[in-house]
């Protein structure tokens, strides 16, 4: 899959920085207000300096849609045009498939099979077709966002089930009702797209006067976790990215008016209330976020957390109030696209001035509700983590309120600490779960200089390994370092030495990297991206302590030869210094003259060895 550029399907789901010859921006896979997420176009691969999570192009697609090897191979596949040969799975085959594949395919078949009942079976363009059209809807936009319809005899769980999907699946998906039955009847279908446009869920709203709640939607799954997901993203990424901005609103039909209204970097929270895995991924495409609410002040109340929220990830957030009894959705239908631009541009607040303004109102000359309205406002801004935001806030909060910023600054001081006091004890409650947590995550503990030694070896080939050493009549890296090691059959390091059987088993091969990132053996493939994430250098540690020094280049990614030579030269004092020690440590225990001297010679031996090694090393060792 080298026609898969990393950068190009990062950029999809995160947006990316120049920074020197890499592109780096925040983690996707944890929060992060400091971007650690680094992306090598070089070397087609990427690596979080925070959470640790690296891989190329595949790896990247995996972890991000929870995809199986094979599916992100698909994804792929289908991004770049690329042909694949496929077969229809027999029902056995589907029985076998990972849940979580089968979970998407069965939301896949599902939103096409309402998408075809709304715009090919008479009942549902007669009613499902005939309520979209009446607000306004265009046929496109409803093919873009998958729009559907469920009638009262849809028998979608039975074609599911004649695919050999089981009851547990479908209920899973939410597909099915406690009595077995299709769980969406009578009702206009929006499904739930994950970033990269995959169905994950559904959502249904009723119509008429029937009974039942308005809307029925998915429970979570193994594929949908709701507070991570915002409708519409699949579709606005790539618009809030080029226009650095975010519009947030309430409902799916706000989404879909403004879509189709030219007005395409916008996305809801579905009627709940915001989350810090959402605010997380709005701000992985911009800074700046703008909620277009209607003039109810409950619901601008209800919404106070998330916005809290987003002040803490250090968002830009601004609000434009619609006019009394409209919603983007109802305003942008009576005014059109130009006139409701013009309104945003216009009404846009900043939101915490807008807060001001809204708690001013109520004080007029009463002291007592004015410093209700400046500590009110003072708990706000402390959710600010930027000093230099907070100090701009705090000089309009003094001209709003006629106090002194000095005044307001040493509570606002005083409530900044009380927030951070409050966040360590809840990091604290949690830290122990953290640490077990990330140290499963990473491929490599850290081991002692034994094992250190043996992945530099393992570093050089993965950057190196197919180079060749003009010294050596060509002589490719990979090849040098195996015959340094003939005597090494092994290594020390359980995975270490599994990654350095498989380099051994492919020496009838041309040396090439893909093969190790791309290994079938999940363990393999982590180490491979891992060991091409770090600089080929020699240590500091290694300088102090045996005085070797690069001697022809700056650059060591250049200096095969002398890196190879040097590292493999390291590793085979270290296992004859290990072999030494464990002979002395023999020695000890011997009784008898005969096992005495024999040990004794082998101990000459090894002291010559470790001598012959340490100058080729110019270094000295204490025998």
């Amino acid at each position: 899959m080298e026609t898969a550029r990393v950068e190009e399907v990062v950029a999809d789901f995160v947006s990316l920085k120049r920074a020197g010859s890499s592109l780096q921006g925040l983690c996707p896979f944890h929060d992060e207000k400091t971007p650690s997420f680094s992306v090598s176009p070089s070397k087609n691969i990427f690596k979080c300096f925070g959470c640790g999570r690296a891989g190329d192009s595949v790896g990247f697609v995996m972890e991000h849609e929870q995809l199986s090897f094979v599916e992100a191979l698909r994804y792929l596949a289908d991004k770049y045009n690329i042909t694949i040969q496929e077969r229809k799975l027999t029902p056995n085959e589907i029985e076998e498939m990972d849940r979580a594949d089968s979970l998407h395919a069965m939301l896949h078949f599902a939103s096409n099979y309402y998408q075809r009942a709304l715009l090919k079976s008479q009942e549902g363009r007669a009613i499902g077709l005939s309520y979209f059209k009446e607000r306004g809807l265009l046929d496109h936009v409803v093919e873009a966002f998958q729009l559907g319809y469920s009638g009262a005899d849809e028998n979608l769980a039975g074609q599911l089930r004649q695919m050999g999907y089981d009851e547990d699946l479908l209920r899973e998906a939410g597909l099915i009702n406690k009595n077995g039955r299709d769980f969406f009847r009578n009702r206009v279908i929006f499904p739930i797209h994950n970033l990269s446009g995959k169905a994950i869920a559904l959502a249904g709203r009723i119509l008429g006067q029937q009974g039942g709640p308005k809307y029925l939607n998915s429970p979570e799954s193994a594929i949908y976790i709701k507070n991570k997901v915002l409708y519409g993203m699949h579709l606005a990424k790539s618009h809030i990215r080029k226009l650095d901005k975010c519009y947030l609103v309430e409902g799916y039909t706000d989404v879909i008016s403004l879509h189709q209204n030219e007005i395409k970097n916008v996305v809801a929270s579905s009627g709940t209330s915001l989350t810090p895995r959402q605010v997380s991924l709005m701000k992985r495409f911009s800074q700046n976020v703008t909620l277009l609410y209607d003039g109810d002040a409950a619901g601008i109340k209800a919404a106070q957390r998330g916005i809290e929220l987003m002040l803490e990830a250090d968002l830009n957030v601004y609000i434009v109030l619609f006019p009394e009894g409209k919603d983007p959705d109802s305003y942008v239908r009576e005014v059109g696209h130009s006139a409701f631009k013009k309104f945003i541009d216009e009404n846009e607040k900043d939101f915490i001035l807008f807060q001001a303004d809204l708690q001013l109102k109520e004080v007029h000359s009463d002291p007592i509700k004015k410093a209700g309205f400046v500590t009110s406002m003072i708990k706000t801004i402390a959710f600010i983590e930027d000093a230099v935001k907070r100090s701009a806030y705090v000089q309009e909060l003094s001209l709003l309120s006629q106090m002194s910023e000095q005044v307001i600054m040493t509570e606002l001081v005083k409530e900044v600490k009380k927030r951070q006091w409050e966040k360590r004890k809840q990091s604290a409650t949690r830290k122990n779960d953290e640490e077990a947590a990330h140290v499963s995550q990473n491929v490599v503990p850290k081991y002692d200089d034994l094992h250190v030694k043996e992945r530099d070896v393992l570093r050089i080939l993965m950057h190196g390994g197919d180079k060749e050493l003009p010294k050596l009549a060509g002589i490719s890296v990979r090849d040098f370092i195996l015959e340094q090691l003939k005597d090494v059959p092994e290594f020390l390091d359980p995975l270490y030495n599994k990654f350095f059987q498989v380099v051994l088993q492919s020496t009838d091969e041309p040396w090439e990297p893909g093969l190790l990132r791309n290994h079938e053996d999940e363990t393999i493939r982590k180490l491979a991206i891992s060991l091409m994430t770090e600089s080929i250098e020699i240590s500091e540690n290694w300088e102090k302590k045996w005085d070797i020094h690069l001697q022809t280049q700056a650059q060591p990614e250049e200096n095969y030869y002398l890196d190879s030579l040097q590292a493999t030269l390291r590793l085979k004092l270290d296992r004859v210094q290990l072999i030494s020690k464990e002979n002395i440590e023999i020695l000890g225990t011997l009784t008898t003259e005969e096992e005495i001297n024999k040990h004794l010679e082998i101990q000459h031996r090894l002291s010559q060895m470790m001598q012959e090694l340490a100058e080729q090393l110019r270094a000295i060792v204490l025998t």
